[in-house]
């Protein structure tokens, strides 16, 4: 009876962590990303300005997915903000979640003209220059 009330404790202790967690996304030099996450096995290149005009729609999330080797972007509740393929949304089809503004904190890190959305074993990450963006949330379930 006790280890099951230690079990629901902690899992709560992890949910209020992770929905306190003002900012989603860590921002990681591209040497450490590819220490952590691996080479990049996939590529999709965008114009920085293209991302930065995308952002404009949404307030506060930014999510990703690569289908097919196509782009999807979703914005706050799952708005689709772009979606380079015939891909149908379901609401219960997982995408990477980042927050708007660590996309934007890349984005003038970098500097770069061009931003590459890249699958690295399975892993989504977003790179400008020499910076790369990852610890993406899964949404669902962790939809703000």
């Amino acid at each position: 009876m006790y280890r099951k009330y230690v079990i629901i404790f902690l899992v709560l202790i992890s949910f209020v962590k992770i929905n306190g967690q003002s900012e989603v996304g860590v921002i990681y030099s591209r040497s450490d990303a590819q220490d952590i996450f691996g080479k990049v096995d996939y590529s999709i290149g965008m114009n920085t300005d293209e991302i930065k005009k995308i952002l404009s729609s949404t307030s506060k999330v930014i999510m990703f997915k690569i289908y097919n080797q196509k782009l999807v972007i979703l914005g706050d509740e799952r708005k689709v903000l772009l979606n380079q393929s015939t891909y149908n949304i379901n609401n219960v089809d997982e995408f990477r979640l980042f927050s708007k503004s660590k996309l934007e904190e890349l984005l003038m890190k970098g500097l770069d003209k061009y931003t590459f959305i890249e699958l690295r074993n399975g892993v989504l990450t977003i790179s400008n220059n020499a910076y790369t963006l990852e610890d993406s949330f899964p949404c669902p379930p962790y939809c703000y």
